[in-house]
């Protein structure tokens, strides 16, 4: 303490009113908090097992965060009209953990008129517009997919695809068992082409990291191993290192509630 005490008193008096300064503390103990928003946002968007449903539901939450300065909002919204593609909106608007959340908490907020198609209330209508129009695109079928997804179809989905326990399920992993078990040709096109963006990395951290994982497998001393070798090796090597991934495989996440529907 008495250490502290003189170095204190061996610096400039300017310093030592800004030190002292109390309205200072609390402004940098304020843009600390807003970085650390944005920073919690960031390590999201670079996660391992990150989607770009979640890279969305992010993006979503700066924008809306009142605790970050306007200022810095506005440049957050802008770089995010910029960036977003119909890829991230659809997929921000059909992961079923969203949807089947918003059901375990109020079922009736989900019950409407069948012949509308509900509308995500984070999004903007110009921006939800545009995820029929790319299914249209894609597929003449996927908009009579998507609308039977929309309101709940079990005549064109599977009971379990709307069961609340599919949650436990990762997107890929969602849109994979409905890729393997609907019945409908237009379906399965469909959630093939879910499974499709759902593998899209939301940025090239991921990537780069796997080359950086490769480096500590094809090593000097390892160089005479094969590219099929080097490929297993990193896969197992990643799958470990990745905890959700190892949470999605327990065995509390199976598929013993579809039984009940057969």
């Amino acid at each position: 303490m008495l250490l502290v005490f003189f170095l204190f008193q061996a610096l400039p008096a300017d310093m030592k009113l800004l030190i002292d300064n109390r309205g200072l503390l609390v402004e940098a103990r304020n843009m600390l908090q807003q970085l650390d928003t944005i920073s919690v946002a960031l390590n999201s968007f670079q996660d391992d097992t990150s989607n770009l449903s979640d890279c969305t539901k992010n993006w979503l939450k700066l924008v809306a965060d009142e605790s970050i300065l306007e200022a810095v909002r506005k440049d957050i919204k802008q770089r995010f009209l910029e960036v977003v593609t119909p890829l991230h909106l659809a997929a921000y608007v059909l992961d079923h953990r969203r949807r089947l959340t918003d059901m375990v908490r109020d079922p009736a907020a989900t019950a409407g008129d069948e012949n509308e198609v509900s509308q995500d209330p984070d999004l903007e209508p110009a921006m939800q517009e545009q995820v029929p129009d790319y299914f249209e695109n894609k597929d003449d079928s996927f908009a009579a997919v998507l609308a039977a997804y929309e309101m709940q179809d079990v005549s064109v989905f599977p009971k379990t695809a709307f069961h609340p326990s599919m949650v436990n399920l990762s997107p890929d992993k969602y849109w994979k068992y409905l890729e393997k078990i609907s019945a409908l040709l237009p379906v399965k096109r469909f959630a093939s082409e879910m499974l499709k963006i759902f593998s899209c990395p939301p940025s090239s951290a991921g990537i780069e990291r796997m080359f950086s994982s490769a480096e500590l497998i094809h090593t000097t001393t390892r160089n005479r191993l094969k590219n099929d070798r080097v490929s297993k090796l990193l896969k197992v090597y990643r799958y470990f290192r990745s905890e959700r991934d190892c949470e999605c495989y327990s065995s509390e996440n199976n598929f013993s509630f579809v039984e009940d529907f057969e």
